[in-house]
């Protein structure tokens, strides 16, 4: 070695010094790491995210949160999940779901939802009134993705109620090969219906909102971790 400073590539190709980089992380007062892909891919967790959590989670004067666009999960099963393949030290109420953002988007509204989402997700919109829906909440429910339940969203939107897409994916990968995902039935009801979605989805406005909020902080003194 030279004893000349570390340099580090960045995604165009750049390089800058690890002193610039600890320089900038110096500014950082929030964290948000996304889980599946960046800490564990399903039941695996990657390789020194276990140490570099536990470093990071030490430090007093960086606020963390995990983000996930999850659609399957409640926060209670995701928490457990985590838990049992080793990340311990991850909290509940460190953890920004879709789920959660889209109750909070409900409940700011004041609106009463038709949820078109997984079965294991409907907890995270307990105590919400249900009845005369308002709303139409769809995330991954192949078991809703059928005429008459998209008919009965669709009257809902035609009647002034609002769409709000938990994510707008394309497709997703199953055990046989890609299965088709939610952003082709937002998309029809968005069509049919003559109205635009509000899309919750980590790298969406609303999500980064919400993680602002979070530490009263300019939104650029956050910094967003994802392979």
């Amino acid at each position: 070695m030279d004893g000349s400073t570390p340099t580090f590539s960045q995604s165009d190709g750049t390089d800058v010094s690890e002193t610039h980089i600890n320089h900038k992380m110096s500014s950082i007062r929030g964290v948000f790491i996304d889980l599946s892909g960046t800490l564990h891919v399903e039941d695996a967790v990657l390789p020194g995210c276990a140490a570099a959590l536990t470093k990071l989670l030490s430090r007093q004067d960086i606020g963390v949160r995990f983000v996930t666009n999850t659609t399957t999960k409640s926060r209670r099963e995701l928490i457990q999940h985590l838990h049992d393949i080793g990340l311990k030290n991850i909290k509940a109420e460190h953890v920004l779901t879709s789920g959660g953002i889209a109750r909070s988007v409900l409940e700011q509204r004041n609106l009463h939802p038709l949820l078109l989402v997984n079965p294991s997700l409907e907890e995270e919109f307990d105590g919400l009134d249900r009845s005369n829906p308002n709303a139409v909440v769809v995330g991954l429910a192949p078991d809703h993705f059928h005429y008459d339940k998209l008919n009965e969203a669709f009257r809902v939107l035609l009647n002034g109620g609002s769409l709000i897409a938990l994510h707008e994916a394309r497709y997703f990968a199953g055990k046989n090969g890609l299965n088709i995902g939610p952003g082709a039935f937002v998309k029809a009801l968005e069509f049919s219906a003559g109205v635009q979605a509000t899309v919750i989805g980590q790298h969406e406005d609303s999500c980064f909102k919400t993680r602002s909020v979070l530490f009263a902080e300019n939104p650029h003194r956050h910094f967003t971790g994802k392979r």
